[in-house]
């Protein structure tokens, strides 16, 4: 997810949430892949991440400018392959780049079927300067 400024249109924050893949499960009786990890230590980690980014306000700058945001998805080669929904308007990107910006990598989660990793890069702003 990318914040912008709107009026200039530069990017301010952008938020990555990366989904990993992992074989951490069994399957059951009909072969249907089931978790290895307990749901409430699941949901115990979710939390978890959703305080860190909760509290993520005491250290990102503050956005006095009327801001929007794009959600950009990087999906595997494979995952192109099979197809994409045509309900939406799927575009080639590239990366998001912040110039003179600090990342803070914020805690992750595993369900046993996917690994959830989490950064946000912001831009950082010098004390008494309007960007």
């Amino acid at each position: 997810m990318v914040l912008f400024d709107i009026p200039t249109r530069k990017v301010i924050e952008r938020w990555d949430f990366s989904i990993k893949h992992e074989d951490d499960y069994i399957c059951n009786e009909n072969s249907e892949p089931i978790s290895n990890k307990d749901v409430k230590v699941v949901q115990s980690e979710i939390r978890n991440v959703m305080r860190q980014i909760i509290s993520s306000i005491s250290f990102l700058p503050a956005i006095d400018n009327p801001t929007t945001f794009d959600v950009y998805l990087h999906p595997k080669e494979a995952a192109c392959k099979k197809g994409v929904p045509e309900l939406w308007e799927w575009k080639s990107t590239c990366d998001i780049d912040i110039p003179n910006s600090q990342a803070v990598k914020l805690r992750s989660f595993s369900t046993g079927f996917d690994l959830v990793e989490t950064e946000v890069v912001y831009k950082i702003v010098e004390s008494g300067k309007k960007d």
